[in-house]
C-alpha cells in the first residue's frame, strides 16, 4: 500500500533573509515552492506591501509548476521597508495538502541610492564573423557579503552606463545575443551551432558612492 503524501509546499523566497538590506530597486522577487502547487489560488495570496502597509502593485509570473515570480510594476522607492506577505492556507498541492490559517512574511529594506555610484563605458565589436544580435552587458560584485550584478541591453556596439550599483569593486563581462534569447547560449555540437560571442574586462572595477567611473571599455575579438 503506497504511503499517502501529506508533506505541505513550504514556500521560499531565493536570495533573501528576513530583515536584509540594500536590495535593488528594480528586484524581482523568486519565490519557490518545496513541490508544484495549484496556481490559482495564489493570485492574490502573495504581495508586496510597503512601510505604511500600502500594497504595491505587482504581478505573479509562473515559470513552472513550483516556481514563481513576483514582479513589482513600479520600482522600489530607496531606503523603504517593504514586506513579502504569502496566505499560507492559499497554497495548496495536487495531493490536497494545504496550511492551515498563517501568514508568512519577509521584510527587507531597499537599496539606498546615496550609496550608489555609476559606471559609463563602451562596447566595440570590429568583427564581421557573429558581430549580430543584441549586447549584455553585465557588472558583478566581487567579495560583497551579498553578491550584486546588474544588466542592460544594447541593440548595438556603443557606449552603455550603469547605475545605482553598490559600492564596491565590480568586474564586468558581456555577449552578442545572437539567438535572441535573452541568454547566453553554448552551442551544441550536432548539429554544430557555435557559441554566443563574449567578452570580459580583466580589472576590477572600484565603485564609490555618488561618483562615477569613466573609459570601461569591452571589446569582442
Amino acid at each position: 500500500v503506497a504511503t499517502p503524501d501529506t508533506v505541505k509546499a513550504h514556500p521560499m523566497v531565493k536570495s533573501i533573509t528576513d530583515s536584509v538590506k540594500g536590495i535593488p530597486l528594480e528586484q524581482v522577487f523568486d519565490i519557490e515552492f518545496a513541490k508544484p502547487v495549484l496556481h490559482s489560488p495564489l493570485a492574490a495570496a502573495i504581495s508586496l506591501r510597503d512601510s505604511a502597509k500600502v500594497t504595491v502593485p505587482s504581478a505573479l509570473r509562473w515559470l513552472s509548476a513550483s516556481d514563481a515570480q513576483l514582479v513589482p510594476a513600479v520600482p522600489l522607492r530607496s531606503k523603504e521597508w517593504y514586506q513579502i506577505q504569502v496566505t499560507m492556507d492559499s497554497i495548496q498541492d495536487y495531493a490536497g495538502n494545504r496550511w492551515k490559517d498563517s501568514t508568512l512574511r519577509l521584510r527587507f529594506q531597499s537599496l539606498d541610492l546615496r550609496t550608489t555610484g555609476t559606471v559609463e563605458g563602451a562596447v566595440v565589436d570590429n568583427g564581421k564573423k557573429g558581430g549580430h544580435g543584441p549586447i549584455y552587458v553585465a557588472a558583478m560584485s566581487v567579495g560583497a557579503n551579498q553578491m550584486y550584478e546588474k544588466a542592460i541591453r544594447l541593440p548595438l556596439p556603443g557606449s552603455f552606463t550603469l547605475e545605482q550599483l553598490p559600492e564596491g569593486k565590480y568586474t564586468f563581462k558581456g555577449f552578442r545575443d545572437a539567438d535572441s534569447s535573452g541568454s547566453y547560449s553554448f552551442g551544441r555540437p550536432f548539429p554544430f551551432v557555435p557559441s554566443e560571442r563574449f567578452t570580459v574586462v580583466s580589472d576590477t572595477i572600484k565603485v564609490r558612492a555618488r561618483w562615477g567611473v569613466e573609459g570601461v571599455v569591452l571589446k569582442f575579438r
